[in-house]
């Protein structure tokens, strides 16, 4: 009994020293209106847009359309880059990508330049004695490629690569009639600044129908084709300026049949 009315006293002050803690103690007000700084809930399967600020570890993530982000990484966080840097360019850009084969046309001994935005890719079939490549960073610095031909009954084919902005010339042949032809470049069409001009053929003989052989007055007739810089020909008159050149005209013959 007497330790209950010795404990009784210290219970009553406990009590009324944490009241007047409370009462005195300062109230602060919220920051935002609520829900405003409420504590985020976890990831749902909810279709409202959630954001982590903190990494997100998973053993398999897979995206059911599309994922998307402002950067990119390797598993460790390290070697990153950034979608539309120059390491994407450069991915997106590489041979072979919008690019198709075109046949162009090249002369010896004359540099050309790779002036496109993506390496391109340069094929020369020949026959005879092979090809001879000069290619470099400049017309002053470069190697030279020289591929044999060790077999002149067969046709033969070079391949190499340009760099941007990197030259290369042929030191062999590139005519027809030296036994070299063919000149391909794989790269992009809307690189390439094509002319077109009129073909035109030699004038035939004068001739005149078999109804009328006796006539001292015939048509002479030769060829008109719209060609373009690359040795693509036949395409479309469209394509070359007007007028397109005349293709057949009245001339005069000395009449051949045996009753004339």
């Amino acid at each position: 009994m007497k330790n209950a009315h010795t404990l009784l006293p210290l219970v009553i002050c406990f009590c009324l020293l944490s009241g007047y803690n409370f009462i005195s103690a300062q109230w602060s007000a919220p920051t935002a209106v609520a829900p405003g700084n409420n504590t985020l809930p976890p990831l749902d399967v909810g279709s409202s847009t959630q954001e982590k600020t903190g990494n997100l570890m998973a053993n398999i993530m897979a995206a059911a359309t599309s994922t998307w982000s402002p950067r990119y990484c390797d598993e460790m966080g390290n070697n990153c880059w950034e979608p539309g840097s120059s390491v994407m360019a450069a991915a997106a850009s590489g041979i072979g990508t919008n690019q198709t084969w075109q046949m162009v046309s090249r002369a010896q001994g004359v540099w050309y330049q790779n002036t496109t935005d993506q390496p391109i890719m340069v094929f020369h079939k020949n026959i005879w004695d092979g090809t001879i490549i000069d290619v470099g960073v400049s017309t002053t610095s470069f190697v030279t490629m020289n591929y044999q031909d060790f077999d002149s009954d067969l046709d033969n084919g070079s391949t190499l690569i340009v760099p941007v902005g990197n030259y290369y010339r042929f030191g062999t042949y590139t005519e027809v009639n030296q036994g070299h032809y063919l000149v391909r470049e794989l790269r992009e069409p809307s690189n390439i600044a094509y002319t077109y001009a009129w073909q035109i053929g030699a004038w035939g003989a004068c001739t005149a129908g078999f109804m009328n052989s006796c006539s001292t007055t015939g048509t002479q007739a030769r060829s008109v084709s719209c060609t373009r810089s690359d040795g693509v020909n036949n395409l479309d008159d469209a394509s070359c300026p007007a007028p397109k050149p005349i293709a057949s005209r009245s001339c005069t013959r000395q009449p051949t049949g045996s009753d004339c």
